[in-house]
């Protein structure tokens, strides 16, 4: 081909290809934000124990307040809580034209904000015994409105008020069970401090409320797997630059004055990224051993992740727990899109310029804040810090590593020219 048409195929190619890196990152940010955005919600469950009965060996409202409260005249340790139980194919009847519909009932007893986090539409959870909150898609089957605080509903014979409306469209409603209830509810969540989170602590207060044995599925665990998930491109980023770091000292590890600067320049730049990769990291308590050569400790926690997520695969699970393994799963799914892409951008070539990487940030940036913006109505809390920070951070230094490797060449340049001269 003649010289201009070479350029000219030459320039359509790399437009292609910088069209094509834009797109990877692109997907990348974006898959990246959805893994912390569904990451964000499990949060809410951080601090939680939920327990399951079977049929026949649930606990009602009436045995365990009469329970809690011999528990905290005795001074014990009485945590927070709601208990659960579902009925599916229920008919609710609304107070206008006969409409009805079809759909679940969650009855409760306790804190019901504890067990599900919600959207309203309009009103709150009910604060009396005759109050319900319904999904917006029940109130559109019987009234086709979300304003519809203060109307009446028939269900199992009485008369309910509507107190608030959520976003959904699960056909759900939920009703509160009085303390003397005696029907037997087939779950309960404890809300439990901080320090005494985990599976042991629940079981102990089963035992010391004699309640019956049940299936115990530690929310807290699954909500630190999400972050953690949501976390791996902070750790591969952070991870391929301390290796680079510690390939800098390597190079330079025959001389004495250049390895003492590069040393001193690889812990400005790795105090740098610790800080944009917000480190240093934890992880609680209860998921480390005391020693790490129990075999008991790893195997009893691989069956607190893979017990729990085969009977939610298993057994038909409520409109909360459905709700709170959609979160995990979909984390789980965006984080794995989000680091087979970043695998893709390690191996792009782009120009490693001041000003390029400062646009590209910019860029980066604008996408961050019209994501937050987008789903900054429906986000329990918003992403980590890191994800404003580690990619700006990642791109400077690759080019300060670029920069500095120049200038040791440049450096080596000058001493051959040097040593020349000499012989000469």
């Amino acid at each position: 081909l003649p010289p201009s048409q070479s350029r000219k195929g030459t320039g359509c190619v790399s437009k292609i290809k910088g069209a094509g890196a834009f797109f990877i990152c692109l997907l990348f940010v974006l898959a990246w934000y959805l893994a912390s955005f569904y990451s964000g919600w499990t949060l809410w469950y951080q601090n939680d124990i939920s327990v399951r009965w079977e049929e026949t060996s649930g606990v009602s409202p009436a045995y365990l307040s009469k329970e809690l409260r011999w528990q905290h005249q005795d001074g014990g340790f009485v945590p927070e809580f709601v208990m659960w139980r579902t009925e599916q194919s229920q008919q609710l009847l609304g107070d206008q034209n006969d409409r009805s519909v079809t759909g679940e009932i969650l009855e409760y007893y306790g804190d019901i904000s504890l067990l599900y986090p919600v959207k309203f539409l309009s009103g709150y959870w009910a604060s009396n015994e005759r109050g319900c909150v319904i999904d917006k898609s029940v109130a559109d089957t019987l009234w086709g409105s979300s304003e519809v605080v203060g109307r009446s509903i028939l269900w199992n014979g009485k008369t309910w008020y509507v107190r608030g409306v959520i976003d959904g469209d699960e056909s759900t409603a939920f009703f509160p069970a009085q303390e003397d209830n005696t029907t037997e509810f087939s779950g309960i969540l404890f809300c439990l401090p901080k320090s005494q989170t985990g599976v042991m602590q629940a079981e102990q207060i089963l035992n010391q409320c004699h309640l019956p044995e049940g299936r115990i599925t530690d929310l807290g665990l699954f909500s630190w797997i999400t972050e953690v998930m949501s976390s791996i491109p902070v750790f591969l980023m952070w991870g391929s630059l301390t290796l680079k770091l510690i390939y800098q000292i390597w190079k330079v590890r025959s001389t004495q004055l250049i390895l003492l600067v590069t040393i001193l320049f690889v812990l400005v730049q790795f105090l740098f990224i610790c800080w944009a990769a917000g480190f240093p990291w934890t992880i609680p308590d209860r998921f480390l051993p005391t020693r790490w050569s129990d075999t008991s400790f790893w195997s009893e926690l691989g069956r607190s992740i893979v017990y729990p997520i085969k009977e939610i695969l298993i057994k038909f699970p409520s409109v909360w727990e459905q709700w709170f393994w959609k979160q995990f799963f979909y984390s789980g799914v965006f984080s794995i899109i989000a680091v087979v892409l970043l695998l893709f951008i390690f191996n792009l070539q782009y120009v490693k310029k001041a000003g390029f990487i400062f646009w590209k940030s910019i860029v980066y940036w604008g996408m961050v804040l019209i994501l937050t913006w987008i789903f900054g109505e429906r986000i329990f809390q918003y992403p980590p810090a890191s994800i404003l920070t580690m990619p700006p951070v990642w791109m400077t230094s690759q080019w300060m590593m670029d920069r500095y490797h120049k200038w040791l060449v440049l450096i080596k340049e000058q001493e051959k020219g040097n040593d020349k001269n000499e012989e000469e």
